[in-house]
């Protein structure tokens, strides 16, 4: 099984109406992938301005519901310093993002792939736009 790392990109896109994350359902389904959502990402969509209305925050805590949380551990943290230490273009999120997918040996899913460049051992998963 493929582990795989998503992130707030892919989840607001979905929000927005652009359902990329069907696609991975289906595969979650069909027990081809596990879909993990870092610490930082889930912060991240419950900053959104959409969230003070009862009814959207509603949807965002049924579609993160579906994730795996995985909080900013030890090795998580030890990593993501590291990261921020070596690759200064990378803001707190995005490295705790990298270190979970790092520590977890997953993939992550995200079409911001200029934000995470030239990670080393960081993998990206490329998601299908058209579910069936």
């Amino acid at each position: 099984m493929q582990l795989v790392v998503i992130d707030s990109d892919i989840v607001i896109d979905h929000l927005r109406g652009h359902y990329l994350l069907e696609s991975m359902f289906e595969l979650t389904f069909q027990k081809q992938i596990k879909i993990y959502l870092p610490s930082a990402v889930y912060t991240e969509i419950f900053s959104g301005q959409e969230t003070k209305r009862t009814e959207k925050l509603g949807i965002v805590e049924a579609l993160l519901a579906r994730f795996e949380f995985v909080g900013a551990n030890e090795k998580i943290s030890q990593i993501a310093g590291f990261l921020l230490r070596d690759y200064h273009h990378l803001d707190l999120g995005d490295a705790i993002v990298a270190a979970t997918c790092l520590s977890l040996n997953a993939k992550l899913a995200t079409r911001n792939i200029k934000d995470f460049a030239g990670i080393d051992g960081l993998r990206f998963f490329k998601i299908n736009r058209n579910p069936s």
